[in-house]
């Protein structure tokens, strides 16, 4: 996706004929969001900013967790913060709108730190949250107009509320297999080693049902062969079959496992924690039936990470080592391909595995790698943060997703404008093409509040043009459609390339900021510098133009 950036360059007063004339000059250049050999990269949207008066995170901030494609194709996610710290749910379009739809409350039976979610059929949400009132974590049901105000969370299960239930849940989510059916694991609890269960529900707490499939460590061997503690989340494979991993805490080692609906489970391979991992294996994929595939954030020949397979039959393979070194002495570790992989891989349409590294690459702060025919490659690394934790594309990425329209989404738990992460698309073969570039965007109206706004923009004709506002004290921190009637959408009323687009009635708040988007179904999105801050006390006259200059003109 091309966008083009600003940055506030220089403030000079020039006095003509007895006026003052403030001119504030944006010097910005057309770049890619973020970009390497291997894909583009597109920021959907940037946590933050942190709200000064309560220091909180009010749309959340730092995602670790894979996103949801809704059936609206919309992408929904989870992220710590919000008004009340305990975490956020949230929906992001794939052009970058950003709604935050629920905030988790300080006393509130929801549950708190709440882990990715998953939709079914009836277009319910599901999720864990791996704290809550008896601080075992809440199994949650979520539905959504896509509107924070028709949003209801419920809880359907709370954990720790009587002993026999005490499941710890974690950050792994719900693996569905069927309407109201759904599969879990739960990281520690009742041996301290954790469990399977089965959740059967029809929606409301009444109705829901939780049951032990398997307690790891349950037996009288002191080693654990079954392993114990898992918090990857299971897959359902094609032959009917649960598959996971379990994670070495309070076990001698970890684990491959399969596990059937009813609870029979059969070890496929215990790790050595030497070269082939075994400090913590993510989330299993299936390639050709039978075979799954996966990453070690630890072991290899350097010791910081592996990609594997493991077969229905236990048979297991080392695909991948990833290596390490010291950049410039300073003592962080890097690595072309990245370093210390934790996040599952998914299989996107080339038919390569894709994943990300949290560490590692050339600037220390992450990757996305590609795995084909056994060989890894960075086919994007993530920029250097600077000295307030920001950068443009974020840094230290999460499990990616492969969206319905090729694309892969993720986010970031850290870096963006704000150092508070992202969320991101990419386009992994640079497949989408790109659209004209914008020749102009300006804005210009009378200063009073509630009188309209007229935009223009010109590029080439046959295109879908909104406008976007947000402001630096929006606490949400996110871009939004205009609230005028018009949704924001600028028409080209000749079909020759200039749009135009005049509010009714807004604003009527100073201090907002104005974007362009422009869009066509299979391109990449190009989205202007943003213009502003807006202000009421004065004729405001902005213009974006070619050479890459925007001048504001208040006069007094």
């Amino acid at each position: 996706m091309n966008v083009l950036l600003s940055s506030m360059n220089s403030c000079r007063k020039n006095t003509c004929t007895g006026k003052s004339f403030l001119f504030f000059t944006i010097l910005f250049f057309l770049a890619l969001a973020g970009r390497s050999d291997g894909g583009t990269l597109t920021v959907l949207h940037s946590f933050g900013p942190t709200d000064p008066n309560s220091g909180l995170n009010l749309d959340g901030a730092g995602p670790k967790v894979p996103l949801c494609q809704g059936l609206d194709g919309n992408f929904y996610g989870t992220a710590s913060g919000g008004a009340a710290g305990n975490g956020v749910i949230f929906a992001v379009s794939s052009n970058g709108v950003f709604t935050l739809l629920y905030s988790f409350a300080a006393t509130n039976f929801s549950g708190e730190t709440p882990s990715a979610l998953v939709q079914t059929s009836d277009g319910a949400f599901y999720g864990l949250t791996s704290e809550g009132i008896y601080n075992g974590g809440t199994i949650f049901k979520m539905t959504t107009d896509g509107t924070a105000a028709g949003t209801t969370v419920t809880p359907l299960y709370i954990s720790g509320s009587t002993q026999e239930n005490y499941l710890f849940l974690s950050y792994s989510t719900l693996t569905p297999a069927g309407l109201g059916v759904f599969y879990g694991v739960s990281y520690g609890g009742f041996n301290a080693l954790g469990a399977v269960f089965k959740l059967v529900t029809d929606g409301t707490a009444a109705n829901t049902t939780v049951t032990l499939l398997h307690k790891f460590g349950d037996g009288d061997d002191q080693f654990n062969p079954d392993g114990g503690n898992p918090h990857a989340t299971m897959i359902l494979a094609s032959d009917g079959n649960l598959y996971g991993t379990t994670s070495p805490d309070g076990s001698p080692q970890s684990t491959v496992f399969r596990i059937s609906t009813g609870g029979d489970l059969r070890t496929l391979y215990s790790f050595a924690r030497g070269e082939d991992g075994g400090s913590g294996a993510s989330s299993l994929v299936e390639g050709n039936p039978g075979v799954f595939y996966g990453v070690d954030e630890a072991g290899g020949s350097d010791g910081f990470g592996t990609v594997f397979d493991v077969a229905s039959s236990g048979a297991y393979s080392r695909l991948y080592s990833f290596a390490g070194e010291s950049v410039n002495g300073s003592g962080y570790e890097t690595n072309a391909a990245g370093l210390a992989p934790i996040n599952g891989l998914v299989r996107a349409t080339d038919g390569s595995f894709y994943g990300t590294a949290p560490s590692g690459g050339s600037n220390a702060t992450g990757t996305i790698f590609r795995m084909a025919s056994g060989n890894v490659t960075a086919v994007f690394t993530f920029p250097f943060i600077d000295s307030n934790g920001d950068n443009e594309t974020g840094s230290s990425p999460s499990s990616l997703i492969l969206g319905r329209d090729g694309l892969l989404y993720g986010t970031t738990s850290g870096g963006g404008s704000n150092g508070l992460g992202t969320v991101f698309k990419f386009d992994p073969n640079n497949t989408a093409p790109t659209l004209p570039e914008i020749v102009s965007f300006s804005a210009a109206g009378p200063a009073s509040a509630g009188a309209p706004i007229t935009f223009a923009l010109i590029t080439a004709p046959g295109l879908n043009v909104r406008v976007q506002s947000t402001t630096t004290t929006n606490v949400e921190g996110s871009w939004t459609d205009l609230p005028d009637g018009h949704s924001g959408q600028m028409t080209d009323a000749n079909n020759t390339g200039s749009y135009s687009l005049t509010t009714t009635a807004y604003p009527t708040v100073s201090g907002l900021y104005f974007r362009a988007i422009v869009s066509k179904t299979g391109y990449a999105d190009r989205i202007s510098s943003p213009l502003g801050p807006y202000s009421l006390q004065a004729v405001i006259n902005f213009r974006f133009f070619r050479d890459f200059r925007v001048f504001f003109h208040w006069s007094f």
